[in-house]
């Protein structure tokens, strides 16, 4: 069976939208910024030459599921979280999250990764997905510690960006970044030259994994 990809994108929580707004307007600004997040996560993956699965506001557990597939070996999530815990849904804005963990909760991504081997490659887009990469995090579980045949790349202090931080992350750090591993540079190399290239954002991506692994690695 071929390798396959699987990302999904949560729901942006009500509250971080402006208090002044009433409801419908603040709902209809989340889903555009929704809708905005899921465009970026399916363009992601065909840089990479996967058409893969995305899924749009999943429950916690169909992303456990989903993880759990063997052959996926390309991962992305965009969502709000830190490095332990994403916001898969929040329920309308009721304050009463649905919640996907690393290790430590329920639903975890440790049981999809019980009985298959690491992600080849993972991109964590939320704020704090890689300021901690020790044991329970994303990056722990997603490589199971491994540095050999597998990466990481997420993004740490994000909740301290102006909203102009983020547009660049995507719209020029992370079009840079996929387009030179579409070249065939390592992820390494292209973590490094997408840094060079928008040298404002070095210190806020971080990179967990094999330096060697290139985009034709997942795909054997």
């Amino acid at each position: 069976m071929a390798n396959k990809a699987y990302g999904w994108v949560g729901e942006i929580y009500w509250q971080y939208l402006p208090s002044w707004m009433p409801a419908w307007l603040r709902a209809w600004m989340a889903s555009r910024t929704d809708n905005v997040n899921f465009g970026y996560l399916q363009t992601y993956m065909l840089m990479l030459g996967f058409r893969g699965t995305a899924a749009f506001h999943p429950t916690a557990q169909k992303i456990v599921d989903s993880v759990g597939v063997p052959e996926v070996v390309l991962y992305m999530s965009n969502a709000h979280g830190d490095s332990f815990e994403a916001t898969v849904r929040d329920r309308g804005g009721t304050g009463d999250p649905s919640k996907l963990y690393s290790s430590d909760g329920n639903p975890n991504l440790a049981t999809a990764m019980l009985l298959r081997q690491p992600v080849k490659f993972s991109f964590l887009m939320y704020c704090n997905s890689m300021k901690q990469t020790g044991y329970s995090t994303w990056s722990y579980v997603l490589r199971k510690n491994s540095t050999s045949g597998t990466v990481v790349v997420g993004i740490t202090e994000g909740d301290t960006w102006p909203a102009s931080r983020w547009i660049t992350f995507h719209t020029h750090w992370a079009t840079s970044f996929f387009s030179y591993v579409r070249m065939g540079l390592t992820f390494w190399e292209a973590y490094v030259k997408a840094n060079r290239d928008m040298p404002d954002l070095e210190p806020y991506v971080v990179f967990n994994g094999d330096k060697t692994l290139t985009k034709d690695d997942l795909l054997t």
